[in-house]
């Protein structure tokens, strides 16, 4: 008897198969194609019926249906196994009891839970809920199509799943409750607005829960201490990664919007769940969103197989502009057209959505390449320090250096003669400037590489620094984010470097370096030091901080620490119980203790903090 996926096999047709996500020309008794896992112009991708595998010639990768699926899709075995079975008509059922357990229940619970959430918000207990989305512009349609949902109260959805017959395991499993530290199993949603969270084929595998504003609303996190004071919820939950759930690989409304990025080889990137349904809500139906994760490498190469142009919209700040040139740096490797709209006074689409339904798609008509907005945004910023020449300096220095990280000489050369336009500056000039940080870049890293060695931990901050070409440097959590940020600022106002230093211990360990490098006492030895460690700090501090007063920083430099002790004190806590899971399914009493113990000390620390 066939095996499972040779029975798959010999029912579907590759050639039909793949001739649905790329377009293949006949060659003989075989396809053509353009290769969509590499860059090329002629064809090298060849489609074998006959042996129902295929070939790349330029890349050299190849395979069957399985493989390709895997590899477009960025899918694992098992969630390729269930969708050509299901497209082949084979009961999933016949497949082992192991891979039933550990994805198929996951995926059950996460539809039942859909389900449930769905008719929590259109009855009378999510009310709150309903009125909420309507009053953010969302109307009934694009609720209903997205399968948005509400919460309920607390323990309300186990009770639910349990009463179907699901284990209390696998609903934790599938993160949708906690055991909290008095034992009772706590919903992670509960009393939040629902969005659930798709794959590519259009299976639920996770949700972000939205607290409402109304502070009586406000449910304590699952599994948060009891006794825990003056907690602050955070505004989005997102579901725990799963087998079948990756935050990094999954963009928001992507199931629903692939079709129209093939269609016009454009994908329109937001960066929240509220963002992509106003757009989509408002027309535009190539949108999509990052979910609860920083745009990664996976989300890059899963846009670029499908659209030759990227077009950003973030939120319309400081933080905005950054997550656009992290963009900028991650595809300059790549052969991709990087666009950004304008969003005028508007602070992210959504609200630009809600005040004018047709202003995102007339943004869209004028969009700009992504570095002639950042060019503008920092020809502005040295326009208001016009005598500065200081100023205008490192912006040229700052501006070259993403200049330098372009793959295309034709695009370097076009964007060097728009900065020499609009600053006032020969070209010639900002030749040899770019040839003096080339070099200074590479003296650099040897020289960082040098240090490292010597202490034994290769390449850390060479890998942090923001200049290296790749994808790096892209999906950097919130921890990393505050940390780079303190170190930015204390790059403009050297009297904090002591209390910095202080703070040692919160930062993330790829950071810590800093310290131990540059002074074994454990007091970094100043700007100097770090300056030529991370020129991109450098020069960034001269953007972002140059206007402020001390009051300003000072207030600036309190806030950050205490978020960065925040994150800290957030990831300790998920550690510490994550520990207690443990010694209660060892049955180790003193174990469990102490972890209570620890626990209770960390609240105590996050509530000194609010």
């Amino acid at each position: 008897m066939a095996s499972p996926t040779e029975e798959i096999k010999s029912r579907i047709d590759i050639a039909d198969f793949i001739g649905g996500y790329i377009k293949l020309q006949k060659a003989g008794r075989n396809y053509k194609a353009l290769c969509p896992f590499h860059q090329e112009k002629t064809p090298s991708f060849i489609v074998t019926p006959d042996r129902q595998i295929w070939h790349c010639f330029g890349c050299g990768e190849g395979g069957d249906v399985f493989k390709f699926l895997m590899r477009y899709e960025n899918l694992e075995f098992y969630e390729a196994l269930k969708f050509l079975a299901e497209k082949a008509g084979i009961e999933i059922q016949r497949f082992s009891p192991a891979e039933q357990k550990e994805f198929g229940v996951l995926y059950s619970i996460s539809e039942a839970a859909k389900d449930f959430f769905k008719e929590q918000l259109f009855s009378p207990a999510g009310k709150p809920g309903l009125d909420y989305l309507l009053s953010r512009g969302l109307n009934k349609q694009t609720i209903e199509e997205f399968e948005l949902g509400w919460g309920g109260e607390p323990e309300l959805l186990s009770r639910y799943l349990l009463n179907l017959g699901f284990g209390i395991e696998d609903i934790r499993r599938a993160g949708l409750a906690v055991k909290t530290e008095s034992g009772i199993n706590r919903d992670r949603f509960s009393r939040r607005a629902t969005f659930p969270l798709y794959n590519n084929f259009g299976k639920v595998v996770g949700f972000t829960g939205r607290i409402l504003p109304s502070p009586e609303l406000a449910e304590r996190p699952a599994g948060e201490s009891a006794n825990a004071s003056g907690f602050q919820p955070p505004k989005y939950l997102n579901s725990q990664e799963t087998p079948i759930f990756k935050k990094a690989r999954l963009l928001y409304g992507f199931h629903k919007s692939k079709k129209a990025i093939v269609g016009s080889r454009e994908a329109f990137l937001v960066e929240g769940q509220m963002d992509f349904l106003m757009a989509w809500q408002n027309g535009i139906k190539n949108a999509v969103a990052v979910s609860g994760t920083a745009f990664s490498a996976e989300h890059l190469k899963t846009l670029r197989r499908l659209a030759d142009v990227l077009t950003v919209s973030f939120d319309n700040d400081e933080a905005g502009v950054r997550a656009l040139e992290r963009v900028l740096d991650a595809t300059a490797e790549w052969d991709f057209s990087i666009q950004a709209i304008n969003l005028g006074g508007f602070k992210d689409p959504a609200e630009a959505a809600v005040a004018d339904k047709n202003f995102l798609i007339s943004a869209l008509e004028k969009k700009q390449p992504a570095f002639g907005y950042l060019l503008a945004h920092y020809f502005q910023k040295a326009e208001e320090k016009k005598n500065d020449l200081v100023f205008k300096k490192n912006a040229l220095r700052f501006l070259i250096q993403k200049i330098s990280n372009f793959k295309s000489p034709i695009d370097q050369a076009y964007w060097m003669k728009e900065l020499s336009l609009k600053f006032g500056v020969e070209e010639k000039a900002l030749a040899i400037e770019s040839e003096r940080l080339s070099f200074r870049k590479f003296k650099t890293t040897l020289s960082g590489a040098e240090g490292l060695k010597n202490s034994g931990k290769i390449g850390k901050i060479t890998n942090n620094d923001s200049s290296v070409k790749g994808t790096e440097k892209l999906d950097l959590p919130r921890h990393d984010l505050i940390a780079e940020r303190l170190l930015t600022l204390v790059l403009a106002k050297e009297d904090f470097w002591q209390e910095l230093a202080e703070s040692r211990n919160y930062f993330p360990d790829s950071f810590k370096d800093f310290f131990g490098i540059f002074a074994p006492a454990g007091i970094p030895a100043g700007a100097t030091n770090l300056a030529v460690a991370r020129p991109d700090l450098s020069l960034r501090s001269t953007f972002e901080f140059s206007n402020f007063d001390d009051v300003k920083i000072k207030k600036e430099f309190s806030e950050l620490i205490k978020n960065l002790k925040q994150e800290f004190l957030k990831k300790r806590s998920l550690e510490v119980k994550k520990e207690i899971t443990l010694a209660e399914k060892s049955n180790n009493e003193e174990l469990l203790k102490d972890c209570i113990i620890k626990l209770q000390a960390i609240s105590r620390e996050i509530s000194g903090l609010n």
